[in-house]
């Protein structure tokens, strides 16, 4: 008689009340033939609304279960200790989206890591990662480097711009590059990409030499590259032990020496000077849309998909609150997406500042007058960073923006992520409870943001100390 595979279906909210099934199916062990309930949990995408298309999405996760059950039960699937290691590596990629739909960036960046390890692993088989193999894995990550090349301006191209009587937007379009990317190349001292220095040059018919400085070194990978690529293979093996495929993770830190590299701080806004610089152009700015964007940097310290997920359901001016709920961001191979936030605790309501509810609400009167300027071309949304035709727009656009102002204005080169470090960071240099940073950050736990920012920590519990010495001297 065939194995009837019986399905039991339980709906689980999480704490933000969005819905998950829960699903177990009855099947058969592949190893003993034993009954065995094989539990799966499918949480509902967000653009999954309404009865109808729930009910839908409920079915068609039962069918793909009962399938998947059906192969475990008779051992259809190709999983074995000694299948290559590259082989069960793709299979654990691929399940990322099958586990989590929305997991685009997590799905995309596992794909490049395993790229970047298949020289050294693509030999093995899965049971033939042991610690020595794992040894030398790190020791290959170690001893990797890479070609830097550092184009630097030397001698600018203006004058000739001039001489020629072509503006920027006319070179822009005849090189195909971005107005941030040629202005980069307009300023002695100032650095700029390979490809664009050789595009300019051969569109002007200048020499290369001339203009720019072109210098290539060999450097090692950075330390926490190495550690992304460790922290990969630990995540497929330890995929392995779950199936009982191989008995220990040697991947784990107490098997492997810590593994080396190069370190860099980035920048941040760290001084007085610099954050009143920064707010005086600010200010001064006449792009509302740039000017609400930076703000939501400076002010929230937000990160750059938070930023560009936003949507002006989130924000709520008579209270001065903006929640955030989603994140909006170019994935390679699948577009612009927009997703739920990177954890449960970064979905969050925060209050704003005045100075930020002001400019918010300056930028929502120019947004409604755009919107109906534009009437029927603008696309059915209520995102507050769109483009000219209404669509999304996503965050490597904001941080270009961000990238362009700071050198019109002659600021400090900070990254969307340097500036949400600097907004932290200021936070705890001014006595915040480091409950309430973490909380506004969006952290997963407070001991993140322990480990991220210990040396500020110190820093203001010196600080505190050097206060009550002062006021308890006899």
């Amino acid at each position: 008689m065939p194995q009837r595979n019986l399905m039991y279906v339980r709906e689980t909210y999480n704490r933000f009340h969005e819905l998950s099934f829960v699903l177990c199916c009855s099947g058969k062990d592949p190893v003993t033939g034993r009954n065995k309930v094989y539990k799966k949990t499918f949480k509902v995408p967000s653009d999954v609304t309404g009865k109808k298309q729930t009910e839908a999405f409920c079915l068609q996760c039962q069918l793909q279960w009962k399938e998947e059950v059906a192969r475990k039960s008779k051992c259809t699937e190709p999983i074995h200790a000694d299948m290559p290691f590259i082989d069960f590596a793709e299979e654990y990629i691929e399940n990322i989206l099958k586990t989590n739909p929305e997991a685009y960036h997590y799905y995309r960046t596992e794909r490049e890591y395993l790229k970047e390890v298949k020289p050294f692993l693509a030999k093995y088989k899965l049971s033939e990662i042991t610690q020595p193999v794992v040894q030398n894995f790190c020791n290959w990550l170690n001893a990797r480097k890479y070609k830097k090349t550092t184009v630097t301006v030397i001698k600018s191209l203006r004058p000739i711009l001039r001489e020629r009587g072509l503006t920027q937007t006319a070179i822009c379009h005849a090189c195909a590059i971005s107005e941030s990317a040629l202005n980069r190349t307009l300023n002695v001292g100032a650095r700029s990409s390979q490809t664009t220095a050789q595009t300019l040059c051969r569109q002007l018919g200048v020499p290369l030499s001339e203009y720019f400085s072109v210098k290539t070194e060999e450097v090692p990978y950075s330390r926490s590259c190495n550690n992304n690529l460790r922290t990969f293979l630990h995540g497929v093996l330890q995929e392995a032990v779950r199936k009982n495929l191989i008995a220990v993770n040697y991947a784990s830190k107490e098997y492997v020496r810590p593994l080396k590299g190069t370190t860099r701080s980035k920048p941040i806004i760290d001084s007085e000077g610099e954050w009143m610089k920064v707010l005086t152009c600010l200010q001064q700015m006449t792009d509302l849309r740039k000017k609400t964007a930076f703000a939501l940097y400076l002010y929230l310290g937000l990160r750059n998909a938070e930023v560009a997920g936003l949507s002006w359901a989130d924000v709520d001016l008579a209270k001065q609150e903006l929640s955030i709920r989603h994140n909006t961001m170019y994935v390679a191979g699948f577009g612009t997406v927009t997703k739920g936030t990177k954890s449960a605790n970064s979905k969050r309501t925060l209050s704003m500042p005045q100075a930020l509810t002001r400019i918010l609400t300056d930028y929502k009167a120019w947004w409604d007058t755009e919107k109906e300027r534009h009437g029927d071309l603008w696309a059915a949304t209520d995102k507050l960073f769109v483009r000219e035709n209404g669509k999304d727009m996503n965050g490597t656009t904001l941080a270009a923006w961000l990238d362009s102002w700071q050198k019109e204005n002659g600021l400090k080169h900070v990254t969307p992520h340097g500036i949400r470090h600097s907004n932290i960071t200021l936070a705890i240099a001014n006595g915040i409870d480091i409950k309430t940073v973490s909380a506004r950050a969006g952290h997963s736990d407070i001991q993140t943001t322990l480990n991220i920012y210990s040396h500020c920590i110190k820093e203001a519990d010196k600080e505190a100390a050097e206060r009550i010495d002062k006021l308890l001297q006899i």
